[in-house]
């Protein structure tokens, strides 16, 4: 009697995402407790395996760090034509012993905490130049006084409200599949 070469049971709570860059879209697999960094790891690895050194359908360079990809969720989940935000982990409602609150951890960044769901859709892009230096400020923030880094936030605010953010997302429209046929 032959073995058994069936690969073992598929976890039931497995979702199925899809990331969308340009005309391209990436399917990936990921538990809930998935982290959003692992994530963006699946995709770099996805991307790179078509092609190593460009993004599909462009001549944009990869990056070798994943937390250069910026994951966005839909404005309308119903309508994607509307346009994307940058996906935004909600901060945990817990308050350390010195009564401030306690920073984002990695236990919280997963795909369960993001609200994502079977199916989801997702954007992705590279993340800019002037994200990365924002990156590197915050990092430095973390040594702060608290109200310092609040006036920081609310001019950051206001730069970013005059500067939208730019998702390349091409969406099929049913006249392109009826004249293809």
């Amino acid at each position: 009697m032959p073995r058994n070469t069936a690969p073992d049971a598929i976890d039931p709570n497995t979702l199925t995402l899809r990331l969308k860059n340009n005309t391209m879209t990436v399917l990936l697999f990921a538990n809930p407790h998935t982290p959003i960094t692992s994530l963006k790891s699946s995709l770099l690895t996805s991307l790179t395996s078509i092609n190593p050194d460009t993004l599909p359908s462009s001549l944009t360079t990869l990056p070798t760090d994943p937390e250069d990809l910026v994951l966005g969720v839909p404005i309308d989940p119903n309508d994607l034509h509307r346009g994307w935000v940058k996906l935004a982990i909600p901060e945990p409602k817990s308050k350390s012993r010195s009564g401030r609150k306690s920073g984002r951890s990695a236990l919280n960044a997963t795909v369960h905490a993001a609200g994502l769901k079977d199916g989801g859709i997702l954007s992705f892009r590279l993340r800019s130049e002037r994200e990365r230096e924002k990156a590197k400020r915050e990092g430095r923030e973390d040594e702060v006084m608290e109200d310092e880094a609040e006036e920081e936030d609310e001019e950051e605010v206001e730069l970013e409200e005059v500067e939208e953010e730019e998702w390349d997302v091409v969406l099929p429209l049913y006249e392109d599949e009826v004249s293809q046929t």
